[in-house]
């Protein structure tokens, strides 16, 4: 199993606390030595980092250039990818008022990219603002 060894983390109910973080198939399987896991290390943090949970944004209207009225695939991957960089792991897009030919082309374009999956955060669906 890979994870992050002795790092400082946020467990809720627990606070910030040293432990060990094994992660499996994307998703945090260990917290602590449980059993003796064996890690092999995941990536390397400076002493002073702090691992946390990933954030859900809902309510996001773009991001990096792109925005999800663009009603474009690559701009939801734009979105996802940037937002991933910056600890967001799911996001929903937001429309703005517009006419109803680009709030409905804005809207298809978000289901076709749920249905396709997004490369960094995960497109949940949309808010109409």
């Amino acid at each position: 199993m890979k994870g992050l060894q002795n790092v400082r983390a946020y467990v809720r109910g627990r606070g910030i606390i040293h432990t060990d973080v094994g992660v499996e198939n994307g998703r945090i399987s260990l917290l602590g030595q449980e059993n003796g896991a064996q890690l092999a290390p995941l990536l390397s943090l400076p002493s002073d980092a702090l691992v946390l949970p990933g954030f859900v944004d809902e309510h996001i209207h773009g991001a990096a250039g792109a925005d999800a009225m663009d009603a474009t695939p690559k701009a939801i991957e734009t979105i996802s990818m940037a937002v991933a960089e910056e600890g967001t792991t799911s996001f929903v897009a937001t429309t703005m008022t517009q006419s109803r030919e680009r709030i409905s082309a804005a809207l298809n374009n978000i289901r076709l990219c749920m249905e396709r999956g997004t490369s960094g955060a995960r497109l949940l669906g949309a808010h109409l603002e």
